[in-house]
């Protein structure tokens, strides 16, 4: 008697697969803080390095802004940055946090490459950091049918779907969650 069907090992597939990102993103517990305000979603596989291509990430520079900043990538020359959407929001960044032109331009650089470097790294598919200003954590889809999430202090969640959620005890540790979606 056969006692597993495709969508039984699927799930539990899955379930190993949050199992195992939990394990390595904890080891990197103090790096995923960059992503608390953060938005970025992959887009298909780069075929310059085959690694995550992320055209775009959301950047919430207060609770009044969000700026779309680009994508950028190590190998990415100065002439390929230029030419990517959104570029023209690091000057806008640059006017918010003033930063001299060159500075805005290296600070996003630097953070674009550390978030989709990252990202990479874990194997996060999406990332959504303090999500529409609900509390302080960290949603990584990581299967489409499952999320880690990350959260610093559960006492810092405002919105009552997730104080529920928290308390569901559905958790890897007092700072890591998992949920089916």
């Amino acid at each position: 008697m056969m006692l597993s069907s495709c969508g039984f090992s699927q799930k539990i597939e899955s379930f190993e697969l949050a199992k195992n990102f939990y394990q390595n993103a904890k080891e990197k517990e103090n790096e995923i803080k960059l992503f608390h305000n953060i938005y970025a979603e992959a887009r298909g596989i780069d075929p310059v390095d085959s690694t995550y291509r992320i055209t775009r990430i959301d950047l919430r520079v207060n609770d009044n802004t969000t700026l779309i900043i680009p994508g950028i990538k190590e190998y990415m020359k100065e002439k390929q940055i230029e030419e990517l959407p959104f570029y023209e929001n690091i000057a806008e960044f640059g006017k918010l946090n003033n930063l001299t032109s060159r500075q805005a331009q290296d600070s996003i650089r630097t953070l674009s490459i550390k978030v989709i470097r990252l990202m990479n790294e874990l194997k996060a598919y999406k990332v959504v950091g303090n999500p529409q200003g609900n509390g302080c954590f960290i949603i990584f889809s990581i299967t489409s049918d499952y999320d880690v999430i990350y959260v610093s202090d559960t006492s810092s969640v405002k919105h009552r779907y997730w104080k529920t959620f928290f308390a569901s005890g559905n958790k890897f540790d007092d700072n890591w969650y998992y949920r089916k979606n």
